[in-house]
């Protein structure tokens, strides 16, 4: 998923290149620190007939603090249109809010991203802001729609 180009699109890093593990393992090793950390949980999804990885749902910048959260997903473009990204996304945003007593996640999209900025927005998110180019990513610079949900607004 992460080096083919139509999925990247909107995404705030260029594509892998596909032979490039020593990227895949330096992104294994960023998610394992944050999990001993305790300030990420990512989750691989698969279909229940496949065991093939058609996405991730993470859960970052977990402050216990604060009761707040960031979330990133992402889902393999075969499987774009389905439902299949609400889903994963609802359950992280219940497991967040139930099982880790967050109040508040937030979520950074691309504002041209109109099928994730309406997934949303269906589960609950409100629009908090726009930041104006925001990532340069490739040579171009991206802005981010800044969304988030407070648990009592969340739309399982």
């Amino acid at each position: 998923m992460h080096s083919n180009p139509v999925a990247m699109r909107y995404w705030s890093t260029v594509p892998w290149e596909p032979e490039n593990l020593a990227k895949a393992e330096e992104y294994l090793d960023r998610i394992d620190a944050g999990a001993e950390a305790g300030n990420l949980l990512q989750w691989a999804a698969c279909t229940p007939s496949s065991e093939a990885l058609i996405g991730t749902v993470t859960l970052y910048s977990i402050c216990n603090e604060h009761r707040r959260c960031e979330i990133g997903y992402m889902l393999d473009q075969a499987c774009w249109g389905r439902g299949l990204g609400r889903s994963m996304v609802r359950l992280a945003i219940a497991h967040a809010i139930g099982a880790l007593s967050i109040h508040k996640i937030e979520a950074d999209a691309d504002p041209r991203n109109l099928a994730s900025c309406r997934m949303l927005e269906a589960l609950g998110f409100q629009r908090e802001g726009l930041l104006r180019e925001r990532w340069r990513t490739g040579g171009e610079l991206q802005d981010s729609a800044i969304y988030g949900l407070v648990a009592t607004d969340f739309k399982p």
